[in-house]
């Protein structure tokens, strides 16, 4: 009762739980299993999920409060289940359950509108089978069902659940038992089919998004091993408890435990391997429920054992301060801290005062959550194209007419399959560069794209997402799409990308000889990639070809003004601080061509043009930057002395 009033006052709904929501919601109102009704793509990641919060939802007409609930009632059966059913003993149960009620990590995502409860509930379901007494077709039936089950709610926690799996699968080896798997699976082999049918794919969208990034695999390991840190840093008691329950088996010799302990530390692995997560401690719920499971399949009958249990929870949760008990309607108490310098949050904290059950603002809710009235804002305005970053609340908000290009590729078809557009990302927020003339065809319903790769590859693609769902050719092409038929056309991307990666770690280590090289062969593959051609442009700056720098500091800022136009303008500077005024005026030129409105901009190319004695070009540059700031008095000061200077008609 204490840890359900604990979960219960922490209880919130992620942005992220709303993409999902947004197919909740065209599904109860007829629109199909689509996020944009236009087109059929599988923008969640856990299905069983989506289908019982859709259930309910027929009958609530809302989701905020039906997804908590359902959250919580999943979250309590599973922890009276493990209770009741899987500790040894009561105080075994007891030392659980605190170690429950103080994990931050298990506690934020007992509700929060994703998917983690459903997989603690089977988790523990297969642990009971697990740990029954008896070995027979109908165990491993029971086994396969629930794994299957839970693959079906989020298909990369089958690895959780595979090595237990495979123990029972070889004790009883026999040619009938392979039916009894087989019939296990069904729900998940149904699916797939499905999926592959109505989507064209077997994965959600969101899995090509974040698994298809072209980012080195180095880098996103040595991230995963960050999400990590960040767990032991804010939530130890998560991370101790996985840790001791990897090591008790061994010590305490139950070869039973073994495969359970396996299937941990592949999981753990594989989300090291990814990346882990933006969001602090998610991806660690299932094996810390795990962890406890096993953790308590001893007796604690004595204060020999259960006291240094009970001394490891006291410990990591005063280095957790503030406890999850603590966490009342005014949480976070600060907001510094909430995100770290590699982009992993305390999500609940980010978003509690806006879609928390139990929050001091009262009167602000998620509807009135800035992204949320920006999507009521476009609905009223009749939008019906729009391109957006955090697509969550906006999109649940904006409605099913509206068609969005996600930013971060969740929920967009084609940008998933691209790489990253530059060197800065965030885990879980990978943007890509929009290509030219795509938004123009998501508009006007015809293929817009200039990039003639990228341009066949989007006909093939949304042949399969827009076209009747058993169109002949629709079919091949979805056989040919998911058998690689088609990289070719989008292969030359990702080499670009990776020659990019291996360019600017070069020029970082002062190799520049070898970063041009590597330079060149990204632009070579794919001549789109602004960060490619800023790296080369100060490779080229290093070694004094300023020949070369500027025409790649210019393509560089035509693909992206706002964000090269200092670059841009710091090589015009350099050319006017060294002598070459002709070469800083063209630089300067250009820079006033694609950033018209930088007043500072036409003030230092008049500058210029006055070193040349191009007086009548000063005027003019002067008097632009005059009309952009009026009340700009230096500008007029030198606009006036200047006009002295000119001859008398």
């Amino acid at each position: 009762m204490l840890l359900g009033v604990v979960i219960i006052r922490s209880a919130w709904v992620a942005e992220d739980a709303y993409i999902t929501f947004r197919t909740v919601d065209n599904f109860i109102h007829g629109h199909g299993l689509t996020w944009n009704t236009s087109e059929r793509v599988q923008a969640f990641t856990h299905p069983l999920w989506m289908f019982v919060v859709s259930l309910f939802c027929l009958f609530t007409r809302e989701v905020f409060y039906t997804s908590i609930l359902l959250g919580f009632l999943a979250s309590m059966l599973a922890v009276v289940l493990y209770a009741f059913k899987l500790a040894k003993t009561q105080t075994a149960a007891i030392v659980g359950v605190l170690t429950m009620m103080f994990s931050k990590a298990f506690v934020d995502y007992s509700t929060s509108g994703m998917e983690n409860p459903i997989t603690h509930l089977l988790l523990v379901l297969f642990l009971i089978v697990y740990f029954g007494d008896r070995s027979s077709r109908k165990t491993l039936f029971l086994l396969s069902l629930i794994t299957a089950l839970a693959a079906f709610n989020r298909l990369d926690t089958i690895l959780l659940f595979l090595p237990g799996l495979i123990y029972y699968l070889v004790k009883g080896a026999k040619p009938t038992v392979i039916g009894a798997v087989v019939a296990g699976f069904a729900p998940l082999l149904i699916w797939e089919a499905f999926a592959i049918v109505y989507y064209g794919f077997p994965f959600p969208n969101s899995a090509y998004a974040k698994l298809n990034t072209g980012i080195p695999r180095a880098d996103l390991v040595v991230q995963g091993f960050h999400y990590v840190k960040n767990s032991l840093l804010t939530d130890p008691l998560t991370l101790a408890a996985i840790a001791f329950a990897i090591v008790l088996p061994i010590l305490t010799r139950k070869r039973r435990d073994l495969p359970l302990v396996g299937g941990m530390l592949l999981y753990v692995l594989y989300v090291v391997f990814v990346g882990g997560d933006f969001m602090s401690g998610r991806f660690l719920t299932a094996p810390f429920v795990c962890a406890v499971v096993l953790i308590s399949r001893n007796r604690f009958d004595s204060p020999k054992t259960w006291l240094p249990a009970a001394v490891v929870v006291a410990v990591t949760v005063v280095l957790s301060y503030p406890p999850t008990i603590l966490s009342g309607t005014d949480y976070p108490s600060k907001t510094e801290g909430l995100l770290d310098d590699r982009g992993i949050a305390d999500e609940r904290g980010y978003y509690f005062q806006s879609v928390g059950l139990f929050r001091s603002d009262g009167e602000k809710g998620v509807e009135n959550q800035r992204h949320a009235i920006r999507g009521r804002e476009a609905l009223a305005e009749g939008k019906r194209f729009t391109y957006e970053g955090n697509v969550g609340f906006f999109g649940y908000y904006a409605g099913p007419d509206m068609h969005i290009v996600d930013g971060f590729a969740l929920a967009d078809p084609l940008l998933a399959r691209l790489p990253v557009r530059s060197t800065e990302w965030r885990i879980g927020h990978f943007v890509r560069d929009v290509p030219d003339g795509y938004l123009e065809t998501v508009t006007s319903g015809e293929n817009r794209i200039r990039q003639s790769n990228i341009a066949n590859y989007y006909d093939r693609l949304s042949l399969i997402t827009r076209r009747d769902l058993f169109d002949g050719e629709r079919l091949s092409v979805i056989w040919k799409m998911n058998t690689g038929q088609y990289d070719r056309y989008v292969k030359p991307l990702f080499e670009s990308r990776h020659h990019q990666d291996i360019g600017i770690r070069l020029f970082e280590e002062k190799k520049i000889t070898e970063a041009i090289d590597e330079l060149r062969k990204s632009v070579a593959l794919d001549s789109t990639q602004s960060a490619a051609w800023v790296a080369l442009a100060r490779a080229y700056r290093e070694v004094g070809n300023l020949e070369l720098a500027r025409p790649a500091m210019i393509k560089a800022t035509e693909l992206e003004p706002k964000r090269y136009a200092g670059e841009l303008r710091s090589l015009a500077i350099f050319h006017g601080k060294n002598g070459d005024v002709e070469n800083g005026i063209a630089l300067y030129e250009k820079l006033s061509e694609l950033v018209p409105i930088s007043v500072q901009v036409q003030a230092e190319l008049a500058y210029l043009y006055e070193r040349l004695g191009r007086l009548d070009d000063a005027i003019a540059a002067y008097e632009r930057g005059l009309a952009l700031d009026p009340d700009n008095g230096e500008i007029e000061t030198r606009l006036q002395n200047l006009k002295k200077r000119l001859p008398t008609p």
